[in-house]
């Protein structure tokens, strides 16, 4: 790597003065000399910026240009994960076909969703259908509730319009540090017939899957499991799971469990089961100093987040790849981590006596064939 760093502009002007005879005026601000070279040195520096921008985005690990990091991901065969649109289910008290679109009423936070797929009636008469945001990324994830049909088609007739549940929540473009860890990771897992990294990758191409981790030989020899959270990096709703199930093994006609005969990505003789964690509900307590001027439910609700994203971080790391030859997914919610936090939201003076489900003790999940937890966040009180 070459370095650039001290090709500044009063360098550059200093060595090219430094060239000319002292017997020429070369006073600053003044001489004719020093006029006709600033401008000459900051053009220097500009390029020398420049072959710095360039020499830094050769490498992985330095590029920043998002085009950069997509070509050098491409050596590797890697891509950018492309943002995928929320779908959902709708129910309605008439049948509404396909085609037909219906607006969130959440103000500005406002999308579309049209249905796409009828799929039943239910025993109390309502259509259901799957309806598909139309905007593609994370915005059609947090709505739950009642839809406003796009135009008046219906003359009346439809009384109840209701978005009930999100069943693949849509993500946005996979970011440049997460290409970045894809990249890294294509070093030391290398994806073949059927082997961890194969399941891996398998899982995590399919839309709405957010983290895999892979157990080998979950009941005997031939049987895997692939547990999965979606990509809210929340545990995944039925309709994902059978997605998922059917991609990679689905089962044999007439029958409900995974078939080892190869009908979907898994080689033959491997029966892939896709399942999912159990929620694990970590509730704190702490006593907490308020910085003065600051409103004591403001700086409460900003901790809350701030534990939320902490929480959050940890469950983008439930399905990490593995990074030696041992089986093990190990996640734990750290009392320090937790302090670090909290310290860390505006408004917070000091902190002490912080507990995990009534403990002063870190909490060590279980992360194993049997069972895998994922840590979502309760209770938070405040002393």
């Amino acid at each position: 790597m070459i370095d650039f760093s001290d090709r500044t502009f009063y360098k550059i002007l200093e060595e090219q003065k430094q060239r000319v005879p002292n017997k020429y005026d070369k006073r600053e601000g003044t001489s004719l000399i020093d006029t006709a070279l600033r401008p000459e040195s900051w053009e220097f520096e500009n390029a020398y910026m420049l072959l710095r921008r360039i020499q830094d985005n050769g490498f992985m690990a330095t590029a920043e240009d998002n085009a950069a990091i997509e070509y050098k991901a491409a050596e590797r065969g890697q891509s950018r994960k492309a943002a995928t649109y929320a779908v959902g289910e709708a129910v309605f008290d008439i049948e509404v076909g396909l085609d037909k679109r219906f607006s969130t009423i959440n103000g500005a936070d406002s999308v579309i969703f049209a249905t796409t797929k009828f799929i039943a009636r239910d025993e109390d008469g309502l259509y259901r259908y799957e309806a598909v945001c139309e905007t593609a990324g994370i915005s059609g994830n947090g709505y739950i509730g009642a839809l406003l049909p796009i135009s008046g088609e219906f003359g009346g007739n439809l009384n109840i319009a209701r978005l009930e549940a999100i069943t693949i929540p849509g993500e946005e473009q996979e970011d440049n540090d997460t290409l970045k860890q894809k990249y890294w990771e294509s070093f030391s897992q290398k994806p073949y017939g059927g082997n961890i990294a194969s399941y891996r990758t398998a899982c995590l191409d399919i839309d709405g899957v957010g983290g895999v981790q892979v157990y080998p030989h979950w009941r005997g020899g031939g049987t895997v499991l692939c547990s999965i959270i979606d990509g809210s990096y929340s545990v995944p709703s039925a309709t994902l799971l059978e997605i998922v199930q059917t991609a990679i093994c689905p089962p044999e006609a007439g029958n409900d469990n995974p078939s080892a005969n190869g009908y979907g990505i898994a080689p033959i003789g491997a029966a892939v089961t896709i399942g999912a964690p159990s929620p694990y509900t970590v509730n704190v307590s702490m006593t907490l100093t308020v910085k003065g001027g600051y409103s004591a439910e403001t700086v409460k609700s900003g901790v809350r987040k701030s534990l939320e994203a902490y929480l959050l971080e940890l469950r983008r790391n439930w399905g990490k790849a593995l990074t030696r030859n041992v089986v093990e997914y190990p996640l734990s919610v750290e009392v320090a981590w937790a302090q670090y936090h909290t310290l860390s939201t505006e408004g917070v003076a000091n902190v002490s006596g912080i507990t995990l489900n009534g403990s002063a003790a870190d909490i060590s999940l279980t992360e194993t064939s049997v069972l895998q937890q994922l840590p979502v966040l309760g209770a938070v009180v405040f002393n």
